[in-house]
């Protein structure tokens, strides 16, 4: 286990990349343009300051005042299972809720989505909410640790359409939020379509999910939907400002839709993002969300790791499911370009070695870590550029045929495939090897390494 420790910690370098985006621009707008090149392509992690950090987690829940789909005779709202279930999660843990919604008072609840456990809370917990022009007019505002935006189709045409005051409300407040953790359920990612950072942001004009991978409602769900539950639903989505259906809608530019099973839990975690595919992905969006604030790992499926309970059942178990949901971590046909072969975004799998593992053959490892947050991002770039050349001259020579790197927040997960583990502990005990090893145990904390199988 002396080599799975020491090739753990070295796999962590070619993931560091991912490093906050905007605070890194904060901290360093003096430093040369090649850094910010580098620094440009990198991942949220202010999103992931650990609760011991901060006495009590914000959250602002966003819900739609709108209760009628134009041109239907149809009422609807928000989805109730989506602004339950996450909503008791974040008491549970203790975190102050806010709601919010263009107008303020009671949101509509969409009646398809009655039942009496969502009754029972709105008794306790009634959907009352706050306008949003409220927050956004009051000097003193303090920002929230995360925002929370419940589906629903109501939404579609308030908080989504940019040509309202509503849905431009919601962009100026996502805005505020950019550096925070935000997260959407259903057809709540409908709302993050039109977000782009603002003019004072070195990101200035980039739409927000541009790159990321994300989900939301599929089209196959929309198409039952209106076949069997609210027919006319997706000849009105289409005509509204989204242009089509809300899966072709998020589409924008290099962004990467993605879904899984109809009406099952599905979870697509990047960077300070957290999305879910459908009500049923109500529970999982929320405790990806929390696993952030907390400091925790979220895999890009949104399987929360509890870095203290290591060597717990339930941590080995995640760990299991992580390892089981490989496959649809690495995919979207991302690569290293750009810069002298290298080419950097946030949250996403790369293969550095290899198209794709063939994880029948050979020896396969599979990592997860942390950075250490003094490493300073001349450190980091350092290493990284000399870590992939490294791994390209040295190691495929010697017995390595694939090499696949996501990062999430301020974590890196890894996968190294191999002709044999014999060829792996050869690897590591060259000079190469040793060099990347000691690179490592100055920038990296490891928090599983072990074979794949």
């Amino acid at each position: 286990m002396a080599y799975q420790r020491d090739y753990l910690l070295s796999m962590h370098i070619t993931c560091l990349v991912k490093e906050d985006e905007l605070l890194y621009w904060s901290r360093m707008k003096k430093i040369n343009l090649y850094l910010s090149f580098l620094i440009f392509f990198a991942a949220f992690t202010v999103t992931t300051t650990p609760y011991s950090q901060t006495p009590t987690k914000r959250i602002a829940i966003l819900l739609t005042n709108n209760f009628e789909i134009p041109g239907l005779e149809e009422k609807t709202g928000y989805w109730g299972e989506e602004l339950v279930v996450p909503y008791q999660a974040f008491l549970d843990e203790g975190y102050e809720v806010i709601l919010f919604s263009p107008k303020g008072g009671l949101s509509p609840l969409d009646p398809r989505s009655i039942t009496p456990e969502v009754l029972k809370f709105l008794k306790r917990h009634p959907a009352e909410t706050t306008p949003m022009s409220v927050w956004l007019e009051n000097p003193n505002r303090a920002l929230f640790d995360a925002v929370f935006i419940v589906g629903g189709h109501g939404l579609i045409w308030d908080l989504a359409d940019i040509q309202t005051k509503a849905g431009q409300d919601a962009v100026l407040f996502l805005q505020f939020h950019l550096e925070r953790t935000i997260a959407a359920v259903c057809h709540g990612p409908a709302v993050l379509v039109n977000l782009k950072y603002p003019e004072e942001s070195n990101l200035a004009g980039e739409y927000f999910i541009n790159g990321k991978p994300v989900t939301a409602y599929s089209e196959i769900e929309e198409d039952v939907t209106d076949h069997n539950y609210l027919p006319g639903i997706k000849k009105a989505v289409e005509n509204s400002t989204l242009g089509g259906s809300l899966e072709s809608a998020i589409q924008i530019g290099e962004t990467i839709y993605e879904n899984g099973p109809d009406w099952q839990s599905y979870v697509r975690a990047s960077g300070n993002l957290v999305t879910g595919q459908n009500p049923a992905s109500s529970a999982d969006t929320a405790q990806a969300l929390i696993g952030l604030l907390e400091g925790h790992f979220v895999s890009p499926t949104g399987i929360v790791l509890d870095r203290y309970e290591q060597g717990s059942e339930i941590f080995k178990s995640r760990v299991g499911l992580v390892k089981k949901n490989i496959l649809k971590t690495i995919s979207a046909g991302n690569s290293y370009r750009a810069f002298d072969g290298v080419s950097l975004k946030p949250a996403v799998t790369y293969p550095i070695v290899g198209s794709f593992p063939n994880f029948s053959k050979g020896y396969t490892t599979f990592f997860i870590g942390t950075r250490k947050a003094e490493v300073s991002p001349v450190d980091f770039n350092t290493n990284l550029i000399r870590h992939i050349n490294k791994v390209k001259q040295s190691f495929v020579p010697m017995g390595l045929t694939g090499y696949f790197v996501t990062a999430t927040s301020n974590y890196e997960m890894a996968v190294m495939q191999w002709e044999s583990q014999s060829a792996m502990e050869k690897a590591f005990e060259t000079p190469d090897g040793k060099t990347m090893i000691s690179d490592a145990r100055s920038l990296l904390e490891p928090l599983v390494w072990e074979p794949l199988k």
